[in-house]
């Protein structure tokens, strides 16, 4: 019995980690690897989150980036101030808002802002949000995102 015990950690262990894994195809139709990988080279950063949803979804088909980033409240860059997260924002593209936008968030830090429509390969109207907040020296302004994004999810396979 002492010896089942390892052996059932290391199983366990697995299938996390398969769960995890980043491979394979997602509810998006594009390969994971290929639309990760095209995410990271055009704005990643250990702060920054991509969410790729259906027009008046709910759900994100996708997401770039950990759980931290895609859901701690960040300051909205809108005259209302306030916080959000972006999953609050996904939402928002969800249901059509198109924003680029960005501002300083703490000493040091900007949090920037960016979400509008996409179409997937198959034709399929998709839209994406994407929040990076990054030192100012690593930060990319709300614009700039959308402009490297955009053509970032079309290379990647959507």
């Amino acid at each position: 019995m002492r010896r089942l015990v390892p052996v059932f950690g290391y199983l366990v262990a697995a299938a996390v980690l398969a769960a995890c894994s980043q491979g394979g195809q997602n509810k998006t139709g594009a390969d994971t690897d290929a639309l990760g990988a095209a995410i990271s080279k055009a704005i990643g950063g250990q702060s920054t989150c991509v969410l790729i949803m259906e027009p008046g979804g709910t759900k994100p088909v996708y997401q770039y980036g950990a759980t931290t980033p895609c859901g701690r409240g960040l300051p909205t860059c809108q005259d209302e101030g306030g916080l959000m997260s972006a999953r609050d924002f996904a939402a928002l593209a969800a249901q059509g808002v198109d924003r680029a936008a960005s501002c300083d968030s703490s000493p040091g830090f900007t949090t920037a802002w960016a979400s509008g429509p996409i179409t997937g390969k198959d034709g399929r109207k998709l839209v994406y949000a994407a929040v990076m907040d990054e030192p100012n020296e690593k930060s990319l302004p709300g614009r700039e995102i959308k402009a490297r994004l955009e053509p970032a999810l079309v290379e990647g396979g959507l």
